[in-house]
């Protein structure tokens, strides 16, 4: 773990992967995903799996298997989705993706392959969900919501499957985008 940095660039449409050097942190150009990702603002790692998610403005939740040796992508799958996604994060037990667009929708993970499938319907959150978080215990998922200018707060159940609203969204400043949860 630790060992390899994903790096979509939204200008070259690709994904660069650079290795980690165990000692000092330096970064190291490794290689760059043959497979072009149009605008990929989002990169999730499954926790168990070699799979890397990567989000595609042109309307893809794009699966990529990981090479652990080297860290090199090798495409695996597309998942079109209704409108260009956002955001992706994987829950910490690797059974479940959220992926912002429309909404957030909650996706299984097959355990063998990584492929991912539509589990429900999709939960509303404020105008124009941008930018997905998690706490690390996987128990609650925050939603930045870019045209409402609000985050949205939701409890996770079932092992990952379900998203409970926790009330209202709340006022942020003007265009949030990122967002980060403590460990």
């Amino acid at each position: 773990s630790g060992n390899f940095v994903y790096v979509g660039s939204e200008q070259a449409n690709s994904i660069s992967v650079y290795g980690v050097n165990p000692v000092s942190g330096q970064l190291t150009l490794s290689s760059t995903a043959a497979y072009s990702v149009s605008a990929p603002y989002s990169i999730a790692i499954h926790p168990l799996l070699n799979v890397a998610y990567i989000t595609d403005s042109n309307g893809y939740v794009v699966v990529f298997n990981i090479n652990p040796s080297n860290g090199a992508l090798t495409f695996s799958s597309n998942l079109a989705v209704v409108t260009p996604p956002t955001s992706v994060v994987v829950h910490p037990n690797g059974q479940y993706a959220y992926v912002a667009n429309s909404g957030i929708r909650v996706y299984s993970i097959n355990q063998s392959t990584g492929a991912l499938t539509l589990s429900g319907s999709p939960v509303s959150a404020g105008s124009s969900p941008r930018t997905i978080a998690m706490d690390t215990t996987g128990t609650h998922l925050y939603v930045t919501n870019l045209g409402s200018n609000n985050v949205s707060a939701f409890s996770i159940g079932s092992g990952g499957a379900v998203l409970t609203s926790l009330g209202a969204a709340v006022p942020t400043g003007s265009g949030p985008e990122g967002i980060a949860v403590t460990p």
